[in-house]
């Protein structure tokens, strides 16, 4: 059976070989006054400064994000809303409530604010039956409201997060950006999808929809789902992947990261919270439900592979859903790249270029996805090599593109970086341990694991082996280190063929 990766959208990222010191960071041209003098990666203040962040709300206008109405399977015990880019301190000024109106109960509920501009309040015990909440906003414009219907049932119990979160946050943390929290509600609503298209089949209607009138519904799409289950904002996405036999929660994560469209949820620096559950069976699926909310740190752009990055796979097996390549499902390709720009409303491309970094060097072919096809938002744009790259070289990958940010300016705006390739096609993700580091290794884009495949872990720098493994049957290996580094180290987990990931490993 063939196997597929599949996103929903995402409702609103060597061996013998280093990358020179002198290898630029992510570049934007012309640079932007606000940011510090010398800087590389720009360190922008936000969201609430606009002139510095390019276009989240100022002091005078309000954007909440209404709830559809849905249906809850569980009893909530809080209510609430999230706002998008306003300042908390203004927010908490505005006398900002919810009126609540349901069985045997009316009233007004404060909102107390949180990070990520999440409002909300405890509710009294919601009953079986339908809710009314509205948005009371003095001052400003009517904002609408939305229903709960109260309709308890069991459900899947909530995993905890295993290795699946330090697989993901390793990668993150690489980047640069703030680490998920587990989510117990994300949790709940990918395993209860998971079970329904282990169930139903992945088209019954399609893979994130599911239909009411057959077993096991609970939300027609993952917004739906992701409420019903209690998560508190619908500003979500789901990614998956068909397969029959449940894998390792870092072997998940190497898959979706190892594509196009998907790899962009899970590296958004938006995302706050994550869930994730598996299913077995002819229908089986892994399902990863994502919270998204706004981070006061937005980079102007996410690359991946990221700036300097070593060890990157040379080739990539085309098996997504969305294709990013036409015609091009199960066809070997160069390892892809993305760009994401955070706080970008729309991106039009001027030009792309991949090349080996030195002069002369001439630029490979590629196929484009352009921003708003193919699986990908208006602000992000995925390169596919025509051919498999290079083994052990040095790339630079530039763009060019015309950027409208959220507060409506237009600049041309270009982005630089550049990342070395290993040996061969295997990728690798790395998920901290309290005593070592777990290493799931699998070729790019494949179907497969990769068994018996020799790894190590190394100081960087200086390249110290500081403990080796070798991956098992699930294309997995733990590797006990020889001594705890100090906190904070950074190692490199590196295959004998020279394709790795970096980890920040502090003996947790």
């Amino acid at each position: 059976m063939r196997r597929a990766v599949r996103a929903a959208a995402v409702v609103l990222g060597t061996a013998g070989l280093a990358v020179p010191a002198q290898a630029p960071a992510v570049l934007i041209s012309p640079p932007v006054p606000a940011f510090p003098a010398g800087s590389l990666v720009p360190a922008i203040p936000g969201p609430h400064c606009t002139r510095c962040n390019h276009g989240y709300e100022g002091a005078d206008e309000l954007s909440p994000v209404l709830p559809p109405s849905y249906a809850a399977r569980i009893r909530p015990r809080r209510l609430g809303i999230q706002f998008v880019g306003d300042d908390p301190h203004r927010l908490r000024r505005d006398g900002l409530a919810l009126s609540l109106t349901g069985p045997g109960w009316r009233g007004r509920l404060p909102l107390r604010f949180g990070p990520a501009g999440f409002g909300g309040g405890a509710v009294p015990p919601a009953g079986s039956g339908r809710w009314q909440l509205h948005l009371v906003a003095p001052g400003f414009p009517a904002t609408g409201g939305w229903t709960v219907t109260v309709r308890p049932c069991s459900g899947p119990p909530a995993a905890g997060p295993g290795r699946w979160l330090p697989a993901l946050n390793a990668l993150r943390r690489v980047l640069g950006e703030d680490p998920a929290a587990w989510s117990a509600p994300l949790a709940r609503a990918a395993a209860a999808h998971a079970a329904y298209l282990a169930r139903n089949g992945y088209d019954r209607p399609s893979f994130h929809l599911e239909d009411a009138g057959r077993p096991g519904f609970t939300g027609r799409d993952p917004a739906l789902r992701d409420l019903a289950w209690g998560f508190r904002s619908p500003l979500v996405g789901e990614e998956g992947a068909e397969w029959r036999t449940p894998r390792p929660g870092p072997v998940v994560v190497l898959t979706l990261v190892n594509t196009v469209s998907h790899r962009l949820g899970l590296l958004s620096p938006n995302l706050l919270a994550a869930g994730a559950a598996q299913a077995g069976g002819p229908h089986g699926a892994a399902v990863m439900d994502l919270g998204y909310g706004y981070r006061d740190d937005l980079p102007p752009a996410v690359v991946y592979p990221f700036p300097g990055q070593n060890g990157v796979p040379v080739a990539w097996e085309d098996r997504e859903e969305p294709d990013p390549v036409p015609h091009g499902f199960g066809r070997r390709f160069g390892y892809p790249l993305t760009v994401d720009f955070p706080t970008a409303a729309a991106v039009q491309l001027v030009a792309v270029r991949l090349q080996p970094a030195g002069s002369g060097a001439r630029p490979l072919p590629l196929i484009t996805d352009a921003p708003g096809r193919r699986g990908l938002g208006p602000n992000q744009v995925g390169l596919v090599p025509m051919a498999p790259l290079w083994p052990f070289t040095v790339y630079q990958a530039t763009l060019r593109a015309r950027v409208r940010f959220n507060d409506g300016r237009s600049r041309a705006v270009t982005v630089r970086w550049r990342f070395a390739t290993g040996g061969g096609a295997e990728a690798v993700a790395a998920a901290p341990a309290r005593h070592g580091i777990w290493v799931a290794v699998g070729p790019a884009g494949g179907e497969r694991p990769a068994p018996g495949v020799a790894v190590e872990v190394r100081q960087t720098p200086g390249g110290r082996v500081l403990g080796r493994g070798r991956t098992g049957a699930a294309g997995m290996a733990f590797i006990p280190l020889r001594r705890p580094p100090a906190g904070g180290e950074r190692l490199m987990v590196l295959t004998r063929g020279g394709n790795g990931a970096l980890v920040d490993w502090g003996g947790e």
